[in-house]
C-alpha cells in the first residue's frame, strides 16, 4: 500500500519493464528513506504460467545489477521536496 504522494514519487522514478519492477520500487523507496514493511499474502499457483525460469531469472539478475550500479538520483530530501510540491 502506498500513500498518494509515495505512489506518484515511486512509480514516476521506476524504469524496469519486466518482472523486476517491484524490486526497483523497493530500491527507490529504500533510497528515499521511506518506511517499508512486509505483509503476508496468500499465493495461488496458476498452472500454465508463461514464466521461463532460466530466461526470466537472467533478466531479473540483469535488472538487479542495473539498479545497483545506476547512480542513485533518490534521497530522502528528493522525496521531501516532491511531497511538498505534490501537496500544493
Amino acid at each position: 500500500m502506498f500513500s498518494t504522494e509515495c505512489a506518484h514519487f515511486l512509480f514516476e522514478g521506476q524504469h524496469a519493464e519486466r518482472w523486476s519492477f517491484d524490486i526497483e520500487i523497493l530500491f527507490i523507496a529504500r533510497e528515499a528513506g521511506l518506511k517499508i514493511i512486509e505483509v503476508p499474502i496468500n499465493w495461488n499457483d496458476v498452472p500454465g504460467s508463461k514464466v521461463n525460469l532460466f530466461l526470466d531469472a537472467m533478466g531479473m539478475f540483469h535488472d538487479l545489477f542495473v539498479f545497483k550500479v545506476r547512480p542513485a538520483q533518490v534521497t530522502p530530501e528528493t522525496f521531501e521536496e516532491f511531497a511538498a510540491e505534490f501537496s500544493k
